[in-house]
């Protein structure tokens, strides 16, 4: 299937746009892709963040907000081994603000020689963020190698003539373009992020995707309530979109408990017929981007109540502090497969059935942050009310209609 949208890449680079447009293109997904110049964004976006992550999701979120289209912004930079991960986020700062290439490279000459070292092992690392109504993705690429003192060869910008990746023994300055991108951090980042985007949006074209989140909203309340249901229920969920249903299902073990969720999924088992190949079994993901991503996801959905809520979890429980982020967040709720909108949905119809209102209350707003619309809470209360009845359903309308004065007066 393809889809005609327009897409901003967080760029002024029209050449970067175009090859943005190619590799889509040849994925299936027929955008328009645009650079900030194109869209009128003229505005200085500071790059704050402590990672990649952090820095590529401010970029796009910045972007998202100020046009309300899709958007893609990445960050990247090297990390050495023997500089314990330098230069990283100020890969093109190193050597000061206004920094040019030249003088970045001279510094890390310098820092490989006050150590006696004419190599080190290094990285080039890249992180990719796309934001549009439904979604925030984040994909990795690595790009593993050695950094040299000597510069080699032209091509290329950065410390790219220092660089020379795994399986060459020529830096990155002395390949070509193309010999380039079959081993570059950014064409492995996205080729990461189209494999999320064609596990969340390839969804037959017969499919109507509100009619979809609408099902699976009456799964998540049917495994906390009604597991007899859940069969009947996933029997209606197409082929295409298997995946989606075991994520709902899967993320009930924060919600309903392991009991719960472990029934459910065993039902999908007899419906499906297996799990769907999707998410991160099999693959290796390091502890430290599984939480740097859960507290990426987590700072979405409580926004600036973030820090406080942390806070007073830790001084309950440092463990179930770092759990939530980690567990959670980092290994439950930002896995590939299913946007951040059809999670939270689901989420807010488990906990509207269990009655649980504190929760309630912070995914309730966190499902507007992360581009929920009031009208897709109206759908999930009426779902409960049609399933559980109104004694369980009222805790969200009230919750709903204070959102909505909320807004209303802005």
């Amino acid at each position: 299937m393809t889809r005609h949208m327009q897409l901003v890449l967080a760029t002024t680079n029209a050449h970067k746009a175009k090859e943005l447009q190619t590799l889509l293109a040849d994925a299936g997904f027929v955008y328009e892709v645009l650079t900030l110049e194109d869209v009128g964004f003229h505005d200085v976006i500071d790059e704050t963040g402590l990672t990649f992550e952090d820095n590529a999701f401010i970029k796009a979120s910045a972007v998202h907000l100020a046009t309300g289209l899709p958007v893609l912004a990445d960050d990247s930079g090297l990390q050495v081994a023997l500089l314990d991960g330098l230069p990283g986020v100020r890969s093109a700062r190193y050597a000061g603000e206004n920094s040019t290439d030249a003088d970045n490279r001279a510094k890390l000459r310098s820092e490989l020689a006050a150590r006696n070292a004419s190599f080190s092992p290094a990285a080039f690392r890249c992180v990719v963020c796309y934001i549009d109504e439904t979604r925030t993705l984040l994909a990795e690429g690595i790009s593993n190698g050695v950094i040299i003192q000597e510069e080699r060869g032209r091509n290329g910008f950065g410390y790219d003539a220092m660089f020379i990746p795994e399986g060459y023994d020529a830096t990155y300055g002395e390949l070509t373009p193309s010999e380039k991108n079959t081993t570059s951090h950014r064409s492995r980042a996205m080729t990461s992020l189209i494999q999320q985007l064609t596990n969340s949006t390839h969804i037959s074209d017969d499919v109507d995707r509100r009619h979809l989140r609408q099902l699976y909203i009456d799964v998540a309340i049917a495994v906390i309530d009604a597991p007899q249901d859940v069969e009947r229920l996933l029997s209606k969920v197409p082929t295409s979109c298997h995946h989606e249903a075991y994520e709902i299902m899967l993320q009930s073990y924060l919600f309903g408990g392991f009991p719960a969720a472990l029934d459910a999924l065993q039902r999908c088992y007899r419906v499906f017929g297996a799990p769907p190949l999707i998410g991160e079994v099999g693959t290796q993901v390091a502890d430290v981007r599984i939480r740097e991503r859960g507290e990426i996801l987590c700072r979405e959905i409580y926004g600036s109540v973030f820090e406080k809520m942390i806070d007073t979890l830790t001084g309950v429980s440092p463990d179930l502090a770092q759990w939530m982020i980690t567990e959670g967040y980092g290994k439950t709720l930002s896995r590939p497969g299913c946007d951040t909108v059809t999670r939270e949905q689901c989420i807010v119809a488990m906990l509207t059935v269990l009655g649980r209102r504190q929760q309630l209350t912070s995914h309730v707003r966190g499902a507007l942050r992360a581009g929920a619309t009031i009208q897709d809470l109206k759908e999930v209360e009426h779902a409960v009310t049609e399933r559980c009845g109104t004694k369980r359903s009222d805790l969200l309308l009230e919750l709903i209609l204070l959102q909505e004065r909320r807004l209303a007066d802005g």
